[in-house]
């Protein structure tokens, strides 16, 4: 997480707060055919990826190399008994791989904007806050907006249906009014949408330590929190097996740090 906020601050420093985008390759005035509008980036990114498909094709169809790669994906023994560089060929298929990878980032690049702050947000409460492009529980598969606790529990905040936007395509912002702001690709009329979303603000639940003869009581009145403890106190906390409120711990041995989590 450290590193994570040193990176955005460079990259701050380095662009600035504002939004930046890669312009397209022919421009950003829609066309209409048949009564639908489409931007020419789109049919670049539909004829690029006809052109590596059918690159792809060639290549491991009818390449000597292409057939080499293929033999090591049915059985690298084999292909190395018969003389074919097994490492070679993954460190190919990686090179290959990266490639596609990359030009897709090119071609998709001019739709989506960037900025410092990009990636899943760390939210006010802790959490993490992002969102998907695609997916969601209502079957629509729209995109998300997610939350994932430091512990690792992850929730669905919203599922978009096209009333609340669809395809989420830039990251949350978090504002200064503790909201979350983004923009989606589509919407009910087709032209995006601009959405808030306020995080639920979980109060804080205070930790009470009591002492008691040779022994410390520690105890919490919310049930949908456990103890956990760790041996430094920015060390790697882990729960405590049947902790409930009040629990009882010894005063003896090694040191411990305590610290409630949300279930």
């Amino acid at each position: 997480i450290g590193a994570s906020i040193l990176i955005r601050g460079i990259a701050m420093l380095v662009w600035g707060k504002d939004t930046h985008a890669v312009p397209a390759f022919s421009g950003n005035d829609p066309l209409y055919i048949a009564g639908a509008t489409i931007l020419p980036q789109h049919i670049w990114i539909f004829a690029i990826t006809l052109l590596i498909i059918a690159a792809n094709k060639i290549f491991f169809n009818y390449s000597i190399v292409g057939k080499a790669m293929r033999a090591c994906a049915y059985n690298s023994q084999a292909a190395s008994l018969v003389g074919i560089n097994v490492k070679t060929m993954v460190l190919l298929s990686f090179v290959i791989s990266s490639a596609i990878g990359s030009m897709a980032g090119i071609i998709i690049a001019p739709l989506t904007m960037t900025s410092f702050d990009v990636g899943i947000m760390l939210g006010p409460d802790g959490s993490f806050y992002g969102t998907t492009f695609q997916g969601g529980s209502n079957n629509l598969d729209l995109g998300t907006v997610f939350k994932m606790t430091t512990n690792g529990t992850l929730t669905t905040l919203v599922s978009f249906n096209t009333t609340n936007g669809a395809n989420p395509d830039a990251d949350l912002t978090l504002g200064a009014d503790g909201s979350f702001y983004g923009t989606t690709f589509g919407s009910s009329n087709g032209l995006g949408m601009l959405f808030q979303l306020s995080p639920v603000s979980v109060p804080p639940v205070p930790l009470d330590i009591s002492p008691l003869s040779n022994t410390v009581v520690l105890s919490w009145t919310n049930p949908a929190f456990s103890l956990q403890s760790a041996p430094e106190v920015f060390g790697s906390y882990t729960n405590i097996p049947g902790s409930a409120s009040p629990y009882t711990n010894p005063i003896s041995g090694a040191r411990q740090f305590f610290r409630l989590i949300e279930n």
